[in-house]
């Protein structure tokens, strides 16, 4: 139980759940499309690391950082969101914004190619349905690739959608 001494914390409906070695949030109460979900907070950074997401061109946002004296999972979902290349959720200035409507313990996912534009780290994706291609940002797509994203993208992406 809190103290009422306690900084406040946030409180966003969700939770986290380790299956086979790895963590999923899930959905704890139904969202619309177009329904904050949650903030992305963290602390800002001018480069990418392996838990970040990008905000802006020399902007990330460090999402492993757990607030103080704070062990709990609570202080970081947003660090455990997986990639998926059919997400239920983008990034819209530092909110997990629903896509389409999301059920009550259903993952949140969202596109890592829509937020960076290099990754720190790539890695081939597991998601089950772009056949395990190789995410490493919004830079090595193909025209086609960043075209199919352009409903999800930030103004940051967008500008570079030619390049």
């Amino acid at each position: 139980m809190q103290s009422d001494t306690a900084a406040p914390r946030p409180y966003y409906p969700v939770g986290i759940l380790r299956q086979d070695g790895r963590f999923h949030v899930l959905a704890g109460a139904f969202f619309l499309a177009g329904e904050r979900i949650m903030e992305l907070t963290g602390e800002a950074s001018d480069r990418p690391s392996r838990y970040s997401v990008q905000v802006g061109w020399q902007e990330h946002v460090e999402t492993w950082v757990p607030l103080e004296d704070d062990t709990s999972l609570d202080s970081c979902q947003v660090r455990y969101m997986n990639h998926s290349c059919r997400p239920n959720t983008r990034i819209v200035d530092r909110q997990v914004v629903a896509l389409r409507d999301i059920g009550v313990r259903e993952e949140l996912t969202f596109d890592y190619n829509t937020t960076e534009w290099e990754m720190a780290e790539s890695f081939p994706c597991e998601c089950g349905h772009c056949g395990g291609q190789r995410i490493a940002g919004f830079k090595i797509l193909s025209a086609e690739g960043r075209q199919s994203r352009a409903n999800q993208l930030p103004e940051y992406l967008r500008s570079r959608m030619g390049q």
